[in-house]
């Protein structure tokens, strides 16, 4: 592509530059990062046909594809006229439109030689904005959205203006990541065992939270790629993960852009006019490659593959187009991080996260380093942080040696992890403190019932225990800690949960 057109579409486009045709679902790429992706579909083209009196936008580009891409990313395209350019190197004239027309015969339409008039699906004809609110076809699953003018909100524009995000966060100004993901929809916390939110209404705006569809409670990601220049006969062997007939080219960049561990394609023609669609999991843009072999009238797009630098550790799979780093890593069973570094654990190096207190025992946990040490014993953590009821050492520039303010077993109260799923036959942890089970104890749950307990040796050195779990495979499982003495060794030291177990952020959304 030519460095002017690259310039205009700012290199994300050629991107997705996709050789669009009639009837293909847009979903992609720089338009995700905003409220909300777009998703338009064009109807069939009809040909020697243009709309007039409504141009918003005139390109010259290198594909037709490219105008389609240039009237998804532009909310205000509904349709576009697409023709040969008079200058030389067999570009196109984009004409962008704001309105459409697909009824061949009508009055809307004048004949032009060799253009293509394409409207998409637009739920706009329809006028569906009051208030003179500007309607812009693509968004939400309405198909629609409304952009209202000041002093009016709503999904149609129809409502004074109020601020209580029901109708979405509107023209609130936003800076940062904090408030990317929001509003949220319903009181997210709760399925979190956390207390209330307490909102009004059904959305609000939670920092923490990613909830934003009523249909998708664990959120989701919008996955950008960037193809690169096509390598023409030329195919890449031996790494295909799907074969698909597609009625166009534009449909075989689609599709990859959907399968998380596309990053090249194959392309050839088909019988009837259709194309042969071949995804991979590799990818190779060097025209000399000895991985590309020769096969007339195919090509090979590659996109750009931040996955060949082998991200992910732990047999872990990368998967590119996702997250600001430009990959997300897919870790196995037990493994868990941004690049499946870390095996999964609760060792509560980044805290209590999302562990559920009673009472007053573990107020002061994770406790830092080892503290007893201080006092002429060791509890032998792992890593720096754990928990130590008797302790009282919140951040590293607490003083050494000091014990929870109520005295170190008086307090009463539990602690429990957050659900976890397991998936072998065992679990260990390090357990010290109280030796008493039916005082102070670790407690495994499954299906609301204690099924495992174990407790310290009366020392404050903490030593590996573990459960075998095999009966349990397959169903979820938590942890909970229990002081319910005052009496000498009245408090539980823990660390390190681990074993054969998949930790919740690598659940399924829907569990």
């Amino acid at each position: 592509m030519a460095e002017t057109c690259r310039t205009k579409l700012e290199a994300a486009v050629l991107i997705l530059s996709f050789f669009f045709q009639s009837g293909i679902i847009i979903p992609i790429s720089s338009e995700c990062s905003g409220e909300e992706c777009r998703s338009i579909v064009f109807k069939e083209p009809i040909q020697d046909k243009v709309i007039k009196g409504h141009l918003i936008r005139l390109e010259e580009v290198p594909h037709q594809g490219s105008c389609n891409v240039l009237c998804y990313m532009e909310p205000s395209c509904v349709s576009i006229n697409v023709g040969p350019s008079q200058a030389k190197g067999g570009n196109y004239i984009c004409e962008l439109n704001n309105a459409s027309d697909e009824i061949p015969g009508s009055s809307y339409l004048q004949s032009k030689e060799d253009y293509s008039h394409l409207s998409i699906e637009n739920p706009c004809s329809s006028s569906p904005c009051f208030n003179n609110g500007t309607c812009r076809a693509g968004y939400t699953d309405k198909g629609f959205r409304c952009k209202c003018p000041l002093g009016f909100t709503g999904v149609h524009c129809e409502k004074a203006c109020s601020l209580d995000f029901e109708d979405g966060i509107g023209r609130w100004k936003m800076t940062g990541r904090a408030f990317i993901y929001q509003p949220t929809f319903g009181d997210n916390p709760v399925a979190r065992k956390r207390e209330s939110a307490q909102l009004q209404g059904n959305w609000w705006v939670g920092g923490a939270e990613k909830r934003t569809s009523e249909s998708d409670p664990a959120g989701g990601e919008c996955r950008s790629i960037i193809f690169k220049e096509p390598i023409q006969d030329r195919v890449l062997k031996g790494r295909l993960i799907r074969l698909e007939e597609v009625p166009h080219q534009g449909s075989c960049n689609l599709l990859c852009h959907k399968e998380p561990n596309c990053v090249s394609i194959n392309v050839g023609p088909s019988q009837g006019g259709s194309y042969t669609c071949e995804l991979n999991n590799a990818s190779d843009e060097s025209p000399s490659s000895f991985n590309l072999q020769s096969k007339q009238d195919y090509t090979h797009l590659s996109i750009e593959n931040p996955c060949r630098s082998s991200s992910c550790f732990n047999n872990g799979t990368c998967q590119a187009g996702y997250t600001d780093k430009g990959f997300r890593c897919k870790c196995p069973l037990g493994f868990t991080g941004v690049y499946c570094k870390r095996a999964c654990s609760f060792d509560f190096e980044d805290g209590v996260g999302g562990w559920e207190m009673t009472g007053r025992a573990f107020i002061y946990q994770p406790t830092f380093g080892d503290k007893p040490v201080a006092r002429n014993k060791s509890a032998q953590p792992q890593g720096d942080w754990w928990v130590g009821g008797a302790e009282k050492r919140p951040n590293e520039s607490f003083p050494v040696g000091g014990q929870h303010p109520d005295e170190a077993d008086k307090p009463h109260g539990t602690l429990t992890s957050l659900c976890f799923r397991i998936v072998g036959k065992n679990i260990s942890f390090l357990i010290g403190g109280g030796c008493k089970v039916n005082e102070v104890r670790a407690e495994l749950i499954v299906n609301n019932q204690i099924v495992r307990k174990e407790t310290g040796n009366c020392l404050e050195n903490m030593t590996r225990k573990s459960w075998d779990v095999e009966e349990f495979i397959g169903q979820y499982a938590q942890v909970k800690l229990v002081d319910e003495t005052s009496g000498s060794w009245g408090h539980i030291n823990f660390d390190d949960l681990k074993g054969d177990i998949i930790c919740p952020h690598d659940f399924d959304g829907k569990n």
